[in-house]
């Protein structure tokens, strides 16, 4: 025990801590289970029992950013965050997909409040992992959604450039973005909660 801790702290390779921060974020996110579903499931099903596009993408990014931070932690023994910022591209990344989770969870209780018929409660089970991923290109009546796709794509495209970068690059920088590819994110997900207010069902 004590010369695999030994090991362990004697900073792994980028390897090894992208192993472990892998395993340190999803093991207990699939392990948990809240209501019946697995704590990562959970986080991106709604209450109506449909996975959603603006939750799937904050989560997605707070996982994708979460597992660069442990990795250069366990890297560098804990000190590689003392003199790391964050750019503005990040900032808005973050804030980007949480503003839209918030602005669209507001706009469908607001509808609510005037018609409860507007979403009915859940019924059933939650999705599958397949019936799950494709209702985050559908809107609620189940027909494929353009401003969704849009959204959920370049949002998952950034996110794949993101970790890409990251895991070539085995540094304790965060790799600069392309502008375009975070402009298009931004200008998707205001279409995206455009959407949620003139739409009935989305």
């Amino acid at each position: 025990m004590i010369v695999a801790s030994f090991w362990f702290w004697d900073r792994p390779d980028w390897g090894w801590a992208e192993v472990w921060a892998l395993a340190i974020l999803l093991i207990p996110s699939f392990a948990l289970t809240v209501n019946g579903q697995r704590f990562f499931l959970a986080l991106i099903n709604g209450t109506d029992n449909r996975w959603s596009t603006s939750k799937a993408s904050v989560v997605l990014w707070t996982y994708g950013v979460l597992f660069a931070f442990v990795t250069i932690l366990l890297h560098t023994r804990g000190h590689g965050l003392d003199d790391l910022k964050l750019s503005n591209q990040y900032l808005l990344l973050l804030g980007i997909p949480t503003a839209a989770a918030v602005s669209a969870k507001a706009i469908t209780q607001n509808k609510k409040a005037k018609d409860p018929n507007y979403k009915p409660p859940a019924q059933g089970a939650p999705p599958d992992a397949l019936k799950g991923t494709g209702q985050l290109f559908t809107n609620d009546s189940g027909n494929a959604d353009l401003l969704d796709s849009q959204y959920f794509l370049f949002s998952l495209l950034l996110l794949g450039y993101f970790l890409t970068q990251f895991l070539s690059a085995e540094s304790t920088t965060l790799p600069n973005l392309p502008d375009t590819l975070v402009g298009l994110t931004g200008v998707t997900a205001v279409g995206y909660t455009a959407k949620k207010g003139v739409v009935n069902k989305a």
